[in-house]
């Protein structure tokens, strides 16, 4: 997620810019500009979101090697179904690559279903089902900071 805080800062400057532009304008005008933030707020949730897929998916893919390469065939014959080199990654859906590495048995509260939770509002926005209202971004980034401190947790 080495570019998860560069997009956050970029976010909070246009927000901050649309903000001031919002306060300056009459009460007809200020319906444009809350259109201008949701959508604002949406395109920068999904950049956000493609640094959250890509550390899940590189970390599946770091963990399928590491099992892969295990000496004991009793570990490994399970992991062998997977391919890390695959461009698709053996097919895998990101629900399976985010199970692979976050316990999906921790209920509610657990990094899986926060991911999980995420991943149904990216596939509404990135299938053009774009949301009437506003999402808080920085508190999606503090998420994929809780999503990735439980992946390395689970290394």
């Amino acid at each position: 997620m080495k570019h998860l805080a560069r997009i956050e800062a970029t976010w909070i400057k246009l927000d901050y810019a649309l903000e001031r532009e919002f306060s300056d304008v009459t009460p007809g005008a200020r319906s444009r500009i809350l259109d201008q933030q949701i959508v604002n707020d949406q395109a920068y949730f999904i950049l956000c979101w493609g640094q959250l897929e890509a550390e899940i998916t590189s970390h599946c893919r770091d963990v399928v090697r590491k099992r892969r390469s295990h000496d004991d065939w009793q570990i490994r014959r399970a992991w062998d179904l997977y391919n890390p080199e695959e461009p698709r990654f053996s097919g895998l859906s990101f629900e399976n690559r985010a199970r692979l590495v976050l316990d999906g048995q921790a209920g509610r509260g657990g990094a899986y279903a926060l991911a999980i939770k995420h991943y149904g509002l990216r596939n509404q926005i990135a299938h053009g089902n774009l949301q009437a209202t506003r999402i808080d971004v920085s508190a999606f980034v503090s998420d994929c900071c809780t999503i990735q401190s439980a992946l390395h947790r689970a290394s």
